[in-house]
């Protein structure tokens, strides 16, 4: 029932005179059911908002999960082709440059910045350049780790 229809009712059953005497009390009572129906939305609002972020972080720490396994596998896979350093780099770099580019678009080197690959790989920005490009080569040629 909402104010109007409460207010013909009273006025209705109990006359005009005092429904304007009791009127000030409906008033006070509708505020209140607005106020709870607005205190219970937002508590509603708040818990879907909590769902939603706990679903979030359990999603990003099963991406981490999943990133991590593929970087031992390939790691194990370098360590069974006895690569070089140099070659471990290249192909660190270019798994980071597949890891920063969407699905179903083609990798970018650009996607990682080069402080990115200083601070992964400790080295130089000439030589975090160097392992970009050769990395970007290493994707243009079709390398893909394989899971």
């Amino acid at each position: 029932m909402n104010l109007t229809e409460l207010t013909d009712l009273v006025c209705r059953e109990i006359g005009d005179d005092k429904a304007l005497r009791i009127m000030p009390a409906v008033m006070e009572y509708s505020t209140g059911l607005v106020r709870a129906r607005t205190a219970a939305d937002q508590d509603t609002t708040t818990a879907a908002a909590l769902r939603q972020a706990a679903q979030d972080t359990e999603a990003e720490a099963q991406a981490r999960l999943r990133a991590a396994e593929a970087e031992r596998l390939a790691i194990a896979a370098e360590d069974e082709a006895r690569l070089t350093p140099k070659d471990r780099a290249t192909r660190k770099v270019a798994r980071m440059i597949l890891a920063a580019t969407p699905d179903g678009h083609t990798p970018d080197p650009k996607a990682i910045d080069l402080k990115a690959v200083m601070d992964a790989l400790a080295v130089s920005q000439t030589t975090a350049s160097d392992y970009r490009t050769e990395a970007a080569a290493l994707l243009a040629g079709g390398y893909r780790p394989t899971a």
